[in-house]
This record gives C-alpha cells, structure tokens and sequence, in this order.
C-alpha cells in the first residue's frame, strides 16, 4: 500500500514506527497533512531526498517542501512532537558500493541510532565477532501469527558466523539442515 491509502491514525493503530519516503517528490497536501500528525505523534519519518516538492498537482510547493515544518537541512535530524524526522542527503544511492567501507558503516550506524531513538528494536540480533555488524548479509523477518521466520542470504563473499539472540525462547528450526535445534533464545549460526 502507499502512503496516502492510509491515514496517520491507521498507521499508528497498526504498530508503525517508521516511514520511509524514497524519491517521493510530489505528495498531495492530504498526505503530507497525514505525515505531519504521524510525525507529531511519535513515529519517525526518514527520506532520502527532500520529500514533497511538489503537490499533487506538481505545482512547486512553498518553502520547499509541503513538510518543510516538520524537517530540518539534510543530514540533521528535527524533533517534531514526540516524533523525529531527517532527511539522509544521498547516504544510500551507493550503500552498495560502500557497505564494506567506512561510509559503509556509519550508515549502518545511523539507521541503527535512529531506532534506538524511538525505541525500535529488531525481533532478532545477530552479533559479529568485531562488532561491526555484517555488510552483505541480508535478514528477512516474517511472522504470522505466534510464528516468526528468520531467513538469511549471505551476499559476501566469505562465510559467516554469529550469534543470533531473540526476545523470548522458541522452538528453532534449522530448514537448510533439516533439523530441530531446540527451545532457544540464543543459538551460533554459520552462513554460507
């Protein structure tokens, strides 16, 4: 779904957190008035360009942006109610060129710092032996219902291991290995 098919009361009713606003140069006022309140009311609001330059009728919106209001200059980060808002500059049009450089890193480090900000934190950790988290893995996270999945796709070029730490313990299920590894909070993994 799109941002404007639903309100900021949805939005907040349904657990969001975060709302992540890609290219998104032309907002109707009705969907910026939305991303204000949801703003205002605790969510966090990430672009990675000036959002809204336009309104819905691609005419130039004034000071800017139609969320002038609630962002500050790139790379700053503006409390807004009890929400937050930034607007990242170009930091992700090359991640991928950079992920296992320096920028690479302070970009994970940012995401990272903004979350804590509100308090979100991911269902599951995975911890590296340097700390310096795991560039080219990717962590996929499903639930339905009780049940959470964890999947993982290693796009380095070197073998993985970790330690992977959850809220509460589950029962673990090794689908590659076929194999049952017992009520968990805390396992090692090693990825190929």
């Amino acid at each position: 779904h799109s941002f404007p098919t639903r309100r900021s009361s949805d939005l907040k009713k349904e657990g969001y957190k975060v709302l992540i606003l890609s290219y998104t140069l032309a907002l109707s006022d009705k969907a910026a008035k939305e991303i204000k309140e949801f703003v205002k009311d605790g969510g966090l609001l990430i672009a990675n360009t000036m959002p809204a330059k336009y309104d819905y009728y691609l005419q130039e919106a004034k000071n800017g942006s139609l969320l002038s209001k609630i962002l500050d200059k790139p790379g700053n980060l503006k409390k807004v109610g009890s929400g937050k808002s930034i607007v990242l500059k170009d930091l992700l049009i090359d991640y991928p060129a950079n992920r296992y450089k320096e920028k690479g890193k302070k970009t994970r480090k940012l995401f990272a710092s903004l979350f804590k900000e509100i308090n979100l934190s991911p269902f599951a950790t995975l911890k590296s032996q340097d700390n310096a988290g795991f560039p080219g893995l990717e962590v996929i996270t499903y639930h339905h219902g009780k049940n959470y999945y964890l999947g993982f796709l290693n796009n380095s070029s070197s073998n993985l291991s970790t330690t992977i730490t959850i809220p509460e313990p589950y029962y673990i299920y090794d689908v590659i290995e076929k194999r049952y590894l017992g009520e968990k909070k805390e396992w090692e993994l090693n990825i190929d």
